[in-house]
């Protein structure tokens, strides 16, 4: 037989295989054929592909254990079914070939939640007895947390998540008791407290605060370079706090003291931080400038109100903004207020120029400004900025130390914050929970945004920011629109 008898229609891969079938026919089948026979060739059978199978990855993967069967999936849990496995060794005296087998026990523990389901892991812990040592006892985890039914890694799950969020939630997410998530919390952060001192150091820059905690106005302590709250004093009175900060390791390091204009505070702080530099927080100062507008705004309102002129007098967030800030709009609304209250003007006017002093270079130039500024005040808003100039007398060499100390208390303003909300969130809580809260709290939240920042493509993740709001359309203008916009807001008004 040769290629030729055969026909290429009925075998078409073996031609696109095998260059002679003949070669391949001969060695493998003894093929007997006749003349009157149909012939018809079978390629062999393709040999089968080698799958490589790994090994099941455990579901809960904790040394010593194996999953027994999936897992059950509920509304509010995940139960898993798991047996321990006999160890090779004794535990106790490492023998190898007198170790065997003693029973099992059944067991229930809790593991770390998956997702917004906490697992329960029916456990079959399994005994051993060594005749070469006289042993008969259960197997030791190392998985298994001490005292506590349930796994290391949901310990320590509860000692982190319970720094940051409310009891009773990290009870409903993780299965437990909210007694017993109380109960880590508080071994935790007997631990922490032993490395306070060395992880939160007296800083530099000191921020110092007073909050309500419990219907009592205690002293809250930052360092607002790096973002951390040091302390919390359960006393705000100055002899006590006084000697609460002289008492505290590092206070030499501290250079410059941010508070509020209470007199208290800078008592005590004049009495622990004698060489340190006070500096007032400029927001409160600043504040004071906006409320004296709002004392012309209001007793104009008055004056409209009597006379029922039907007059409606412009919002007080109007007043608050720059001129820098104002859109066009807002401009010529605001021209039109002025030229019906002249008054109200003036005060804009004289705020605005208080807040100029805060661009001077150092404290002699603020100085030098704010006398300029003093002399320049109408005498016809005494009373709308009396309290303004008092405060500037009484608090003036604390509020010029800005300037050479660029520092303010706005983080302490947020700890404080923070603090009202661990309060409110965690209601019935003592005075040493709000305080772990607010120390280890931030310090956790800090040791998390280091990491997340140390992590590979960081920043490529993040990407470049861009500018808020909608990207700028190139619209044509017409030339009166231009030349409207060039002209005064004043002579806009005339136009209009």
């Amino acid at each position: 037989m040769t290629s030729k008898d055969i026909d290429p229609h009925d075998t078409p891969e073996v031609f696109d295989v095998y260059e002679e079938p003949s070669k391949f026919l001969a060695p493998v089948i003894d093929y007997s054929i006749s003349a009157s026979d149909d012939i018809t060739i079978t390629p062999p059978p393709e040999p089968e592909e080698e799958i490589a199978v790994g090994r099941q990855v455990d579901y809960l993967n904790l040394p010593g254990l194996r999953t027994l069967s999936d897992p059950i999936k509920g509304k509010t849990r995940i139960l898993v079914r798991v047996e321990q496995l006999l160890p090779k060794i004794c535990p106790e005296c490492g023998s190898t070939d007198q170790l065997k087998g003693n029973g099992t026990r059944r067991q229930f523990l809790l593991d770390e939640p998956r997702g917004t389901l906490s697992v329960r892991i029916d456990l079959r812990r399994r005994s051993f007895s060594c005749k070469a040592c006289g042993t008969s006892k259960l197997v030791p985890l190392d998985c298994i947390a001490e005292n506590r039914r349930m796994t290391l890694r949901l310990e320590l799950y509860i000692q982190r998540k319970s720094l940051l969020r409310p009891f009773r939630e990290v009870a409903q997410e993780t299965g437990v008791s909210p007694k017993t998530v109380h109960a880590i919390f508080r071994d935790h952060v007997k631990a922490l407290e032993r490395v306070r001192e060395k992880k939160c150091p007296m800083p530099r820059v000191l921020g110092l605060d007073g909050v309500y905690i419990k219907s009592k106005e205690r002293a809250v302590l930052t360092d607002p370079e790096r973002g951390l709250v040091i302390n919390l004093v359960p006393t705000v009175q100055a002899e006590l706090l006084g000697k609460a900060l002289e008492s505290m390791p590092g206070r030499e390091r501290v250079k410059v003291v941010t508070i509020d204009m209470s007199r208290g505070l800078r008592s005590a702080v004049s009495h622990a931080f004698p060489r340190a530099a006070i500096v007032i927080d400029r927001y409160h100062i600043q504040r004071m400038a906006n409320e004296s507008v709002d004392r012309v705004r209001h007793r104009l309102r008055q004056e409209i109100k009597r006379t029922r002129g039907g007059v409606q007098m412009c919002h007080r967030k109007l007043l608050r903004k720059h001129r820098g800030q104002l859109t066009l709009d807002e401009q010529m609304q605001m021209e039109r207020y002025f030229l019906l209250f002249p008054e109200l003007k003036l005060a804009y006017e004289t705020k605005e120029s208080f807040f100029a002093l805060w661009s001077a270079k150092g404290s002699v130039a603020a100085k030098i400004r704010y006398e300029e500024w003093r002399a320049a005040c109408p005498p016809q808003l005494d009373f709308a900025f009396k309290y303004l100039h008092t405060a500037m007398e009484n608090w003036g060499e604390y509020i010029f130390n800005y300037f050479d100390h660029p520092y303010t208390n706005a983080f302490t303003e947020a700890s404080n914050r923070r603090i009202k909300d661990i309060q409110r969130e965690g209601r019935g809580s003592s005075f040493e929970t709000a305080r772990f809260k607010a120390i280890f709290g931030t310090l956790m939240r800090q040791e998390l945004k280091e990491a997340r920042e140390q992590e590979p493509g960081y920043a490529k993740r993040r990407g470049t920011p861009r500018a808020k709001g909608p990207k700028p359309k190139s619209v044509e203008v017409s030339t009166n629109t231009v030349r409207a916009h060039r002209l005064p807001v004043g002579l806009q008004l005339a136009l209009f």
